[in-house]
């Protein structure tokens, strides 16, 4: 989350230097929930069948390539890709982050207290660091600040319990990667659960705020 948090301040201050309209500016914003709207389940089968440590270490080297990209390639269509791969690779994370605390704790409220608490810090701390960072060294600062942070991801993503066996060894396929019907209708029909449907409303609710909080609003300040 502290990489979440740097780059909600990072991206949109270097994204004004561009001088976008409103309506660009928020389909840049906008793109980086786009990806996760269709591939979140997937994601979530991938885990299932690859393992999670594997699917977030590729994510995670995914990442680390991004905030190199975006001062090199100062063009708002540009941006646009980059922010849906950035949001693919930061909800892929998270996920990720999720499951192996569910897996490797079985619900243990005091350790997935300390995972709320350390989702929360990152998210207040990493936007303060983006803003000093940004006011002494510039985007390049900013955008460095992104990599090392990207970087800590990767490290502790090496650093999860190893996947099971069965997963680790098992080669990747092309069908592997490609979303299936079948497993979307599965996780859907989860939402007839209302302690699940409840989750997910929670979710949209949470994500619309956060979007806005992370668009127009940084405009307006």
């Amino acid at each position: 989350m502290f990489t979440d948090g740097v780059s909600q301040v990072i991206v949109p201050l270097w994204l004004l230097t561009l001088h976008p309209s409103a309506l660009s500016f928020g389909i840049v914003i906008g793109a980086r929930s786009f990806l996760p709207i269709f591939l979140s389940i997937h994601g979530g089968v991938l885990m299932d069948r690859l393992g999670v440590r594997r699917v977030m270490l590729f994510f995670a080297l995914v990442g680390l390539a991004l905030p190199v990209l975006y001062p090199m390639l100062p063009f708002v269509a540009v941006a646009v890709v980059l922010q849906l791969i950035l949001g693919l690779t930061t909800t892929m994370s998270w996920v990720g982050a999720q499951t192996v605390a569910g897996q490797t704790t079985k619900g243990n409220p005091r350790f997935i207290g300390r995972l709320s608490f350390s989702n929360r810090f990152g998210a207040f701390a990493g936007p303060l660091l983006a803003g000093i960072t940004w006011d002494t060294l510039g985007q390049w600062g900013g955008f460095g600040l992104m990599f090392f942070w990207s970087a800590m991801l990767l490290i502790c993503a090496l650093m999860l319990p190893k996947d099971a066996a069965r997963l680790a060894t098992r080669a990747v396929t092309l069908r592997d990667t490609l979303p299936r019907f079948d497993d979307y209708a599965r996780a859907l029909a989860l939402l007839a659960v209302p302690a699940v449907a409840v989750v997910a409303i929670g979710s949209v609710l949470n994500i619309a705020t956060s979007a806005v909080q992370s668009s127009f609003y940084i405009v307006y300040l």
